[in-house]
């Protein structure tokens, strides 16, 4: 009776609408069909069947990589654009002129947008090479295997390197607003407090615990609501992750071989346990920095947002940054700013433009003709990520995701109704932190279960099988059930680098990730598989496993030499790249900004607020700590802003 309540209410409606906005984005004539406006009695069947049409035809649609109308353009959306600010011009600047212009419409981009322009007199300029707006399936929790090498990726591979076997890490980062967050697990994670007490030894002053826990939960509106480590009141929606049946079994299984629970991995400080996780998502959709922070502040005349715009160089005049070059729409234009440039690109391509406009290693540069503007030696230096590992099995009973899940008529009924079921999966949905030492301070080893089948050792290639080419998902070919366990090493002591090919912008830079470069790191991943065989050798688990895909039925667990072998031919990126243009005191050679203001040592009119600051990897996801920079970020300069300051620090000699 309720369904049928709710068919009568809002249930068509939201299959209209889903059908309607698949014709609106492929240029169709919009036509309400009939029967979404009938009002005559129907059963459940009828009204699932109704519903489920719809919605397939929409998801079909949505999900057809053959149609290039089914994905936003750079500088197009499927909605109108608001009105944007008018910028002042000066005679013969040949340019635009806004107080900040941010250059990066990622996770930092949209929360310094946000919250720079709440003051009404400050014109704020943010600039983003990709689209406003992904496909469907970046919205779409489940939609996670869609987006590896799709056209809001970036796809970056790194440099063969001997210690990986030769191989070119695949490095996924987000090409749109929201940046690297919207192609993410949404995993929500903050590291402990060790993280940031290790960042203040590093030279990282006011960078402590205690500092950055008040802007995590400035930023954070968690489901569970206030207390002494959530805030409930912030843009950014925090809300417990759907979890499959055999994700449950797997908690289980911790359970029972001695593992702690831990229900929440963000409170007190505490990692060491198992449980769900937490993710970045409201009312059953992902949710990023684009989606809160930017969503309303677009609304406000003061605020540009301009998408498809790839900036190319800094424009610097001795030691200053006056403004950015870029491209859109097929031509080259200069921006300037009155107060000050702040780059939130990431940190690959934070580094990259830095090192175009004449700021970083000065003997690199002059090698490559690049001009010397700022000789900064840790830019492009301290690259750091989290490298991984997996298992892979197949399951003997339905208990795990598989190419069904999207087209069962239950699920999507669900989904579409009251936003909940499988296809709110984060993917990654549950998973704990360990130390492989009982003498380390903090975990070294953060184990992530997938309710998804691998058959491969590269999840890149095993979870794009549900999507590329249309394969699974959408061929009708059904997969077996099965799920995915991923061995993390989340304070990884490996190191690497990323520099210039040439002077080029259209030259992507030279990334050597440096995984496994440290025989530490490969110690604690050997750790981390065993603690896997431990938790998957529960009753509760063999019960329902056929096979082991990953690293197969087959494999000599007690020949240590074939595990590394395993280790080194199959580690791939968890997806949090940080560390590149690193905070820390003068005295150091490779810091590259000042911790108490984040402008760049010897520069001025610039500062760093992304990413590319940490001074050392955080045990978890980085997303919600490069939101955690942008906010502190953004008081340094309304701090800066009041006073009228805004000189760059001198470089200690």
């Amino acid at each position: 009776k309720y369904l049928k309540k709710m068919a009568s209410t809002c249930a068509f409606g939201v299959a209209s609408v889903s059908v309607e906005r698949s014709a609106a984005l492929q240029g169709e004539v919009q036509v309400r069909k009939p029967w979404l406006c009938s009002q005559k009695p129907i059963s459940n069947s009828a009204f699932f069947g109704r519903a489920v049409s719809a919605a397939s035809l929409s998801v079909k649609r949505q999900f057809d990589f053959s149609r290039q109308d089914n994905f936003c353009v750079a500088g197009a959306s499927s909605v109108a654009e608001p009105p944007v600010a008018t910028p002042k011009k000066t005679s013969g600047s040949g340019g635009e002129f806004f107080d900040y212009v941010i250059v990066g419409g990622g996770a930092a981009g949209c929360v310094l947008a946000s919250r720079l322009s709440e003051d009404p007199s400050a014109k704020v300029l943010l600039l983003e090479a990709g689209p406003p707006k992904g496909a469907f399936y970046i919205d779409l929790p489940a939609g996670f295997p869609f987006v590896f090498r799709s056209p809001f990726d970036w796809a970056y591979e790194g440099e063969e390197e001997p210690a990986v076997n030769n191989r070119r890490i695949y490095l996924p980062r987000g090409k749109l607003l929201g940046g690297s967050h919207a192609i993410s697990l949404m995993i929500y994670q903050r590291g402990d407090d060790k993280d940031y007490v290790q960042w203040e030894k590093l030279g990282a002053k006011g960078w402590g615990p205690e500092e950055v826990k008040k802007y995590y939960m400035k930023a954070e509106r968690n489901q569970r609501g206030s207390s002494k480590f959530h805030g409930s009141s912030g843009p950014l929606s925090v809300v417990d992750a759907y979890t499959a049946p055999v994700t449950k079994l797997f908690l289980e299984a911790a359970a029972d071989v001695g593992l702690p629970v831990n229900k929440d991995f963000n409170n007190n400080w505490n990692q060491v346990g198992f449980g769900a996780f937490q993710v970045t998502q409201n009312n059953g959709k992902r949710e990023t920095a684009a989606s809160s922070y930017l969503k309303e502040a677009r609304e406000r005349p003061n605020l540009t947002v301009r998408t498809g715009a790839t900036v190319e160089k800094l424009i610097v005049e001795g030691n200053r940054v006056l403004g950015a070059t870029y491209t859109f729409e097929g031509r080259t234009a200069n921006v300037y700013s009155n107060r000050e440039v702040v780059m939130a690109a990431g940190a690959i391509t934070t580094p990259h433009i830095l090192m175009l406009s004449g700021i970083g290693p000065g003997d690199q540069l002059s090698r490559l003709g690049v001009d010397v503007a700022a000789d900064v030696p840790g830019v492009g230096q301290n690259f750091q990520d989290h490298s991984t590992v997996l298992f892979g099995y197949e399951c003997s009973k339905p208990v795990s995701l598989s190419s069904k899940t999207p087209f069962n008529p239950l699920n999507l009924a669900n989904y579409l109704l009251f936003k909940e079921g499988p296809l709110r999966t984060n993917v990654c949905e549950a998973g704990g932190y360990w130390k492989s030492n009982p003498d380390l301070e903090s975990p070294d080893i953060q184990i992530r279960f997938a309710p998804l089948r691998a058959d491969k050792s590269d999840p890149y290639s095993s979870f794009a099988g549900y999507s590329k080419g249309q394969q699974n998902f959408l061929s009708g070919r059904p997969t077996p059930p099965g799920f995915t366990v991923q061995v993390v090493n989340i304070r990884p002591k490996s190191t690497g680098s990323i520099s210039l090919r040439s002077s080029n912008p259209a030259d992507r830079p030279a990334i050597r990730t440096g995984f496994l470069s440290n025989a530490e790191d490969v110690e604690s991943l050997k750790r981390g598989m065993g603690l896997v065989r431990k938790i998957v050798g529960a009753d509760v688990m063999q019960d329902c496993i056929k096979e082991e895909l990953c690293p197969g039925a087959g494999f000599d667990w007690s020949d240590d030499a074939a595990l590394e072998r395993y280790i080194r031919s199959s580690v791939h990126t968890a997806n949090a790249i940080v560390g590149t243009c690193k905070m820390g005191a003068s005295s150091d050679n490779l810091a590259v900004v000042d911790p108490s203001t984040l402008k760049v040592w010897g520069v001025e009119g610039l500062r760093v607020a992304d990413s590319s600051i940490m001074p050392k990897i955080v045990g978890g996801q980085t997303g919600a700590p490069t939101m955690m920079i942008a906010e502190k970020a953004s008081d340094m300069l309304k701090a800066a802003a009041a006073t009228g300051a805004s000189s760059a620090p001198s470089m200690a000699m």
